[in-house]
């Protein structure tokens, strides 16, 4: 995406068209310009990715009231990533459920900020764009480090012990089946990873708007600034 030329030239390079396309990845911005069977499958999948969050946030939260000598910290760990996992599925439904309005903040802010001065627009843009580049890009990598962990664990014991370690899941949860069985675990480590990222990403881009917005706020204030200096 930050290699699109749409997103590069000095015309359309707004940082919240790119916000909106990150979105459409993970499934949380539609769009009407697609084919009808296309935009039914994209629905499902964002159906799919929503209850896989709120199945995940369950689990965590069954986890701390079905294991009986839970400690402290796994306690707050556990309770932490649950709640963690609502806020990112509040942000996704604010993305799905508010988008014509988000549509229509973001063409105001286009209009006001198009009768500023060329070179304003693109130091805004630019700097938009790092912010929104480093957030969703930040965020997400961070989620996955954290799920690959356990692997990663695992594997630097093996080495320094010379003993096979159990792998664990990245998220403590509890299900009515047995989890440790393969292929089971191998699934449950999958839709784990892809229910944090997924989770995660929108909640980045949620970041990503406020601070684009202050962004587009400072450039205001400099340009009041530059002017009241030149008056006479």
């Amino acid at each position: 995406i930050s290699e699109n030329m749409d997103y590069s030239s000095k015309n359309t390079v707004n940082p919240m068209l790119f916000l909106t396309e990150v979105l459409y990845l993970v499934g949380m911005w539609s769009k009407t310009d697609i084919p009808l069977y296309k935009n039914l499958i994209y629905r499902a999948y964002t159906t799919f990715v929503l209850a896989l969050i709120i199945l995940q946030s369950c689990a965590s939260v069954m986890f701390c009231l079905k294991e009986p000598q839970l400690d402290l910290h796994d306690f707050i760990i556990t309770i932490f990533i649950a709640l963690g996992e609502g806020s990112c599925l509040t942000a996704a439904f604010s993305f799905i459920r508010g988008q014509d309005a988000l549509k229509k903040i973001f063409n105001i802010l286009e209009e006001d900020f198009n009768e500023y001065p060329i070179n304003m627009r693109l130091k805004w843009y630019r700097k938009g764009r790092i912010i929104c580049i480093f957030t969703v890009i930040i965020w997400p990598l961070w989620g996955f480090i954290y799920c690959v962990s356990p692997v990663i664990m695992s594997f630097s014991e093996e080495i320094s012990n010379g003993t096979s370690q159990k792998v664990n899941l990245p998220l403590n949860s509890w299900f009515p089946f047995d989890s440790n069985t393969s292929p089971t675990f191998e699934v449950l480590y999958f839709l784990q990873i892809l229910a944090v990222l997924t989770g995660i990403v929108p909640a980045s881009v949620f970041y990503a708007i406020f601070m684009t917005l202050s962004m587009f706020i400072i450039q205001q204030f400099e340009f009041v600034n530059n002017s009241l200096r030149n008056m006479k």
